[in-house]
C-alpha cells in the first residue's frame, strides 16, 4: 500500500529476504529494481496476479457446478428408469 501512495520508492529488502529461496532465485535482479522504481508497475503486476488467482477459482468453482449439474441430471435420469423399469 505504501508502495502505491508513494510513501515507499522501493521494495523492502527484508519483504524479499523472507521469499522462499525457489521464488527468490527466479527473479530477476533488474525487475526488482524496476518494480521497486516504479510503483505503477508494482502495482499492476499485483492485480494481475490477484486476477489470476480469482481466476483460478472462479474455474475450480464452475468445474464443480457442471460435475454437481451433470451428476444430478444423471441421478435424475437412473432415479426415472430405475422407477419406469419395475
Amino acid at each position: 500500500e505504501k508502495l502505491r501512495t508513494g510513501v515507499l520508492d522501493k521494495i523492502p529488502d527484508d519483504v524479499v529476504d523472507r521469499l522462499p529461496p525457489s521464488i527468490a532465485d527466479r527473479i530477476p535482479d533488474g525487475f526488482l529494481e524496476s518494480a521497486a522504481a516504479n510503483p505503477l508497475l508494482t502495482a499492476i503486476l499485483l492485480l494481475i496476479g490477484v486476477l489470476a488467482v480469482i481466476g483460478f477459482f472462479y474455474g475450480v468453482a464452475k468445474s464443480f457446478f457442471k460435475m454437481a449439474l451433470y451428476s444430478g441430471i444423471a441421478g435424475a435420469i437412473a432415479w426415472f428408469w430405475y422407477f419406469n423399469i419395475r
